[in-house]
């Protein structure tokens, strides 16, 4: 007789999410009716203006808290690479302060800053002045020492390792004869 464990286990089919058909059709519906309120403020009602900009709002500010929430995932699963990558960053911003910054001026003008807008262009402006450059090697540099999270060595957790036993989900018994 086989025993069978009591608990069932995880499978990583069942980890991914379920989406239905119903699902998969209220997507669109829910797209036509923010599209038929663009429509409409675009064509100058007041309350559908409003509405459009609550939405551009909400959808900004959620597009933030997943930057803001990847950004602290990277830092805490990569820290060496996310360190190494910042002060390569700073380093290069760096170079374009003292060499190229003072022969050509680092301004964004012209056909790019038609393109990024007035506010991404006063931002890239901004990554060249000290203290964003001074930052950027001091927080790489303490992701480098200092890694934040666990680092753990794959033969010291593995369950397989040497004088360890994979992990049990039921106590071990005699078996029944």
């Amino acid at each position: 007789m086989k025993r069978e464990p009591s608990t069932e286990t995880v499978l990583r089919s069942r980890l991914l999410p379920r989406v239905s058909f119903q699902t998969m059709l209220m997507l669109p519906t829910i797209a036509s009716v923010v599209f038929a309120i663009a429509f409409a403020a675009n064509q100058g009602a007041d309350y559908a203006r409003a509405a459009t900009a609550g939405m551009i709002f909400l959808a900004v500010f959620i597009g933030l808290g997943v930057v803001l929430f990847l950004a602290a995932w990277a830092a805490s699963q990569f820290a060496r690479r996310l360190g190494i990558a910042i002060v390569g960053l700073g380093t290069i911003l760096m170079f374009v302060r003292l060499v190229i910054g003072p022969v050509f001026m680092v301004q964004v003008t012209g056909p790019l800053q038609d393109w990024l807008g007035p506010l991404a262009a006063w931002a890239a402006e901004q990554l060249v002045e000290w203290p964003w450059l001074i930052n950027l090697q001091v927080i790489g540099w303490v992701l480098i020492c200092f890694p934040i999270g666990v680092i753990e060595e794959e033969s010291e957790t593995s369950p397989f390792a040497e004088d360890q036993l994979p992990p049990q989900i039921l106590a071990p018994r005699d078996p029944v004869q």
